[in-house]
């Protein structure tokens, strides 16, 4: 069997919930030909679903030994740079891949840095340099819409951005309409503009669909505090930090900023 053979065969452990069979796949692939930078991108992006973010690091370093001039390492090494809050090694990863290559996901990743730093005009610019590479990302709206909604007089703005997100995961919707990801995205958009039955509906189905995924679980803990649903607010985003999902991505949220002060948040997450 060859090094592809084995990351498909990895692919196929993972989602069977097999995942020491998965990770042993992974390296296996990487022993069959270990100079191949693929064999390290997919063991990173192995490592971060896992919420292995060190480890991910490891590999997507690997990645930049072997193909200095290759884009993604540093989009991806920065995107565990990002969500380990260091933020000034995060920057210097999406700037280097920016210029070796001007792809929406790096702009995109540089948006949410700034964002997370409270550079909201800087980080609505970002996001929409990279829509204007790839328009039809749901995600870019929304996070373009995030940004609006914290630029004085932008409200309007996020407002418009928020609808165009929810049109386009409603399309993406058709095609997978059993995707947990396309749905907590959407609950959370239409928690910003105000739809709290329909929001709730995504929320519960999105959980019932990938009850042990971290980063539903977060989405689905600020959606509810959006809907002014605090008890269910901390108890997703405690569950959510308690199998591994990143602090520093909760704690840098501005939306969460009132449920972050809350005691009873504090309490939880061993604030105090």
């Amino acid at each position: 069997m060859n090094a592809e053979a084995h990351r498909g065969l990895a692919r196929a452990h993972e989602s069977a919930g097999n995942i020491e069979e998965a990770e042993s796949a992974f390296k296996r692939a990487i022993q069959l030909k270990p100079d191949y930078w693929e064999g390290y991108n997919g063991l990173g992006w192995f490592y971060y679903r896992h919420n292995h973010y060190e480890n991910a690091k490891e590999q997507f370093r690997r990645v930049i030994d072997l193909t200095p001039d290759n884009y993604r390492g540093y989009m991806n090494l920065g995107s565990m740079y990002y969500l380990t809050e260091q933020f000034s090694d995060a920057r210097q990863m999406f700037e280097r891949s920016l210029e070796l290559n001007t792809t929406y996901g790096a702009a995109s990743n540089l948006g949410t840095l700034y964002y997370a730093e409270a550079r909201y005009k800087e980080s609505a610019d970002m996001y929409e340099t990279a829509l204007k590479l790839h328009d039809r990302d749901y995600i870019l709206w929304g996070n373009l819409a995030s940004a609006y909604y914290w630029i004085p007089g932008e409200r309007d703005k996020a407002h418009e951005a928020y609808q165009k997100a929810i049109e386009l995961a409603k399309e993406e919707l058709e095609v997978n309409p059993s995707d947990p990801d396309i749905m907590i995205s959407l609950a959370g958009f239409q928690a910003m503009t105000g739809n709290e039955t329909e929001a709730i509906k995504n929320i519960q189905k999105s959980l019932e669909l990938a009850p042990d995924n971290t980063d539903v679980m977060f989405r689905a803990g600020t959606a509810f505090e959006k809907l002014g649903e605090r008890d269910d607010a901390i108890f997703w985003i405690q569950k959510a930090i308690e199998h591994g999902h990143s602090k520093s991505e909760i704690m840098n949220q501005p939306e969460l900023e009132d449920l972050i002060a809350d005691h009873r948040f504090q309490e939880v997450v061993n604030l105090e």
